[in-house]
């Protein structure tokens, strides 16, 4: 039964129940919040069928309010551990090319997630600005717990390295939280690449399903432009804040690798 094909079948039958529901209360004109609910089931149903164990430090370092979640991207599993793990709704930015698979896509856009165009930056940046806003007035006088959160993973893609070296970075993120003041919590995640690294599907036997998280302290963009607002001083704050960011989690990645030997 441990196979890529039964493990491939399951993530299909997932997205057709949870996205299922999800476009059937679209139809009918369920609330975003009531809609939202599918993700977070899909995600915990996911992670209980595959039985993997959930390791996650620094909950405690997210803060009340919205924020963007930029974590390293190894596997599969790393948007259902996000979901399931971190409290608060959260968005994910997918390319365009996600919202074309069918059920998938519908069910993405039935949640409210935003579409990413990579082949139109003005698109690109425009469809990221309104994704700000919307987590912005979602999370206005709400309780930590209640935040709604953007979620880019700023590799773009999952990396292959088995020793979880970085992708380098994009500045999509980075030039968001600049320019709309909303703060970076970057994540780092281990085990992912043992779990379902790109391309496979197949799991090690079930004491070496183990997943481990990181989320750091958020990184304030206003820290980085000292009070400077000039067009100059963003680029080099985008450069900044993006070098910072990326020590974060690669920081965060050694120390989970040791917490696991």
């Amino acid at each position: 039964m441990n196979n890529g094909f039964c493990n491939l079948a399951t993530i299909a039958f997932l997205v057709i129940k949870h996205g299922g529901k999800a476009i059937y209360e679209y139809s009918k004109g369920f609330s975003l919040e009531e809609r939202s609910k599918n993700v977070y089931n899909f995600s915990k149903e996911a992670i209980e069928r595959f039985k993997i164990n959930m390791s996650v430090y620094g909950i405690e370092n997210l803060i009340r309010g919205p924020a963007i979640l930029c974590p390293s991207h190894s596997s599969m599993i790393d948007m259902p551990a996000i979901v399931y793990c971190v409290p608060g709704r959260k968005y994910f930015g997918a390319k365009k090319e996600v919202f074309e698979i069918p059920i998938l896509g519908a069910g993405l856009k039935s949640t409210g997630m935003p579409k990413i165009d990579r082949s139109n930056r003005e698109q690109a940046i425009k469809s990221l600005n309104e994704a700000a806003e919307m987590i912005t007035l979602e999370s206005y006088g709400k309780r930590k717990e209640n935040t709604a959160y953007l979620v880019i993973y700023p590799e773009g893609t999952r990396t292959r390295d088995r020793d979880y070296k970085l992708l380098p970075f994009k500045k999509g993120a980075f030039n968001l939280s600049i320019n709309s003041g909303i703060p970076i919590i970057p994540v780092s995640s281990f085990g992912g690449i043992e779990l379902m690294p790109k391309g496979e599907y197949k799991l090690p036997r079930e004491e070496g399903r183990n997943y481990y998280m990181m989320v750091h302290h958020p990184i304030f963009p206003r820290k980085f432009l000292y009070g400077d607002v000039s067009e100059e001083n963003k680029k080099r704050a985008v450069e900044d804040i993006l070098v910072f960011t990326r020590l974060e989690i690669e920081k965060g990645i050694e120390c989970l690798k040791n917490k696991c030997k």
